[in-house]
């Protein structure tokens, strides 16, 4: 058997624990070559992914070669600390890496534009547009106002007055903060996402629970809108219109395989 790589463990290639049973082993397996086989993900690298997948199952499949490989990997990760290409002593003792759940190329029915950064999806949140009409409002108040005084003018009033009021009915609570981006890693306990504090008027990063958010459908009067919920300044829309409510529930229970969350349909 070769050295120990730990930029390939099998594990984490599977998305398994080293404590998994060879039912479990065989599970990640399937749902990893599913993921990952070049006729099903777009994705440039899914050949490599894919070879590096069966590499890792024909190694824990079979109980001699599994016990051998738990050998070696808990040689090196309990050994004195080397640079496993340099073979130097490091300053620290290699880490055990988090098994993950690999992530492939973004669904192609995805409304949004999402950013993949290693194994972590980012997605970029579009403003409201009943808030952003309410900014705009208030800017142009402020602005009609400063005219109104610096020239007297009757008119930049009554613009500053029409504004403030269209700013007033589109004014969001307080208590619900806008998001700016929310960032998901499979595998991990918190997500992370940006929202605006309306104390201090600036985006603060927080993190939620990865087990509060789930899929979920808002029937609309013609067809169904997938959402991302469970962040506190209001759920992602995943696609605002589906027209077949099963097209949905297939969309949504494939969302929830891609990234590792429950797919929730009341």
């Amino acid at each position: 058997m070769p050295a120990f790589d730990p930029r390939k463990d099998a594990y984490a290639v599977l998305g398994a624990h080293p404590d998994s049973t060879p039912e479990e082993i065989e599970a990640a397996y399937r749902q990893a070559a599913r993921t990952w086989h070049p006729d099903k993900s777009p994705a440039p690298d899914a050949a490599d992914r894919f070879r590096e997948v069966c590499e890792a199952a024909e190694i824990l499949r079979e109980p001699s070669t599994r016990r051998d490989y738990d050998l070696e990997r808990r040689r090196f990760y309990g050994a004195p600390p080397r640079d496993p290409q340099t073979g130097r002593p490091q300053a620290k003792r290699p880490r055990e890496p988090v098994a993950y759940a690999p992530i492939p190329a973004k669904p192609v029915w995805l409304e949004r534009e999402v950013r993949i950064v290693r194994d972590s999806v980012i997605f970029p949140v579009e403003p409201h547009s009943k808030q952003f009409l309410g900014e705009l409002a208030a800017a142009l108040s402020v602005t009609s106002l400063i005219a109104a005084i610096v020239t007297g003018e009757l008119l930049y009033a009554v613009l500053a007055i029409l504004g403030y009021a269209i700013h007033r009915v589109h004014a969001k609570p307080p208590e619900q903060a806008r998001i700016a981006w929310a960032k998901l890693t499979p595998g991990q306990k918190l997500a992370e996402y940006s929202a605006l504090d309306q104390r201090a008027g600036l985006f603060t990063r927080y993190e939620v629970p990865y087990t509060q958010l789930h899929v979920g459908l808002t029937e609309l009067r013609r067809g169904v809108r997938l959402e991302l919920r469970g962040f506190p300044g209001g759920p992602l829309i995943l696609h605002r219109r589906i027209k077949l409510h099963e097209e949905a529930q297939k969309f949504g229970r494939e969302f929830g395989r891609w990234l590792g969350v429950p797919f929730v349909t009341t």
